[in-house]
């Protein structure tokens, strides 16, 4: 790349790069989510009513929804 202008045009300066992030983050803290695992189904997973699919989705899920890993960390701390 050093000795190629056209792909250094094409590349992002470090400083858009960040500006990028930071749009991308902020989209993401203020997306409401859509597919959203309720309160009452979390419950349900975790008094184990779930069958190994629908757990696997819960699982999946947990893994990029903020909302729900906070949420069923909250409901680990009152397991028995």
């Amino acid at each position: 790349m050093a000795k190629c202008e056209e792909c250094r045009k094409r590349l992002l300066s470090e400083e858009q790069l960040q500006q990028a992030i930071v749009r991308l983050h902020r989209q993401i803290s203020t997306a409401a989510p859509t597919d959203c695992i309720t309160y009452d189904l979390l419950a349900d997973y975790i008094d184990g009513q779930f069958s190994r699919e629908e757990s696997a989705k819960v699982e999946e899920h947990s893994k990029v929804c903020a909302v729900v890993l906070k949420t069923f960390a909250l409901f680990q701390n009152f397991a028995c």
